[in-house]
């Protein structure tokens, strides 16, 4: 099994230490509004087609992998959720996906040790 990467044209692809795990899931995210009116009648509007999700945990992370994922996120090209990149899974499989959380929080569990969820969203 290889280590996971992100990746995209003209930015320094990074390698991460460790690979996700377990539970991992990949939630399929109904693009869709829903709201009870004033006579209770249920009113969804679709506003586009499903996405797929990956739902991913890292364990043990080092700081310096952190930094990278820091740098990565914020380099301009990338820059955050604005733009596609591409994350590779621990199986070679890419994914085009975006990052649209609206934070990143690391927990540091032990010196230089840390632990981080990430949803990435495949378009």
């Amino acid at each position: 099994m290889a280590l996971p990467t992100l990746s995209k044209n003209n930015v320094t692809t990074l390698t991460l230490s460790r690979g996700s795990t377990f539970p991992s899931s990949r939630p399929l995210v109904l693009n869709q509004v829903t709201g009870v009116s004033d006579n209770n009648t249920i009113r969804v509007f679709s506003l586009g087609p499903p996405r797929q999700t990956l739902e991913l945990i890292f364990e043990q992370l080092t700081q310096s992998d952190i930094d990278g994922i820091l740098s990565f996120f914020d380099n301009p090209l990338v820059n955050w959720g604005v733009n596609s990149f591409t994350y590779t899974d621990e199986d070679g499989v890419g994914h085009i996906t975006r990052f649209l959380q609206t934070e990143l929080a690391p927990q540091e569990v032990a010196p230089n040790n840390y632990s981080l969820s990430m949803v990435f969203t495949k378009v």
